[in-house]
């Protein structure tokens, strides 16, 4: 706020004295004209002080600040993408599989395991519940045909 009220001092010092100048000299011949050059030249030169003193590295700090923040930004989206897609990959297989699990007769509760890769896909799963040996059967092979989750990552409780 400092630097704003110097800067509004000086051009208004400066114009003051062009016009104080320009006023003395008057406004004909060639020693006006040339004054007029003088004055335009020192409020232009006082104008553009502040871009002289402007440092260069803050702004190339501060454009890479701006592409550090927006690097950050674009992971934190990509994170929360993927994190949103394993949820929805998760629920919507978890619900087939109770889907089908009730199809069967059976009543279970399921916790399906992803993995961490770019595009999760079930690895393994937990079925918690009562179920016939033929529905248990059955629905074995479905998660493993259907969903590719093997035999050995299937946890019966």
């Amino acid at each position: 706020m400092e630097g704003i009220r110097e800067y509004l001092i000086q051009v208004t010092a400066a114009a003051l004295i062009c016009g104080i100048i320009n006023t003395i000299v008057g406004k004909k011949g060639s020693v006006a004209a040339t004054v007029r050059v003088m004055t335009v030249i020192l409020m232009t030169v006082t104008m553009a002080s502040p871009l002289v003193k402007l440092r260069i590295s803050g702004v190339s700090d501060f454009l890479q600040d701006i592409r550090t923040d927006s690097a950050a930004y674009a992971q934190q989206g990509s994170d929360d993408a993927k994190d949103r897609m394993q949820t929805i990959i998760k629920e919507r297989a978890e619900a087939y599989i109770l889907d089908k699990a009730a199809s069967l007769g059976a009543d279970i509760r399921v916790e399906l395991v992803l993995s961490e890769d770019a595009l999760p896909v079930p690895v393994s799963v937990i079925l918690r519940g009562a179920v016939s040996p033929v529905g248990k059967r059955r629905l074995q092979e479905m998660i493993r045909d259907e969903l590719g989750i093997a035999l050995e990552e299937q946890k019966w409780i």
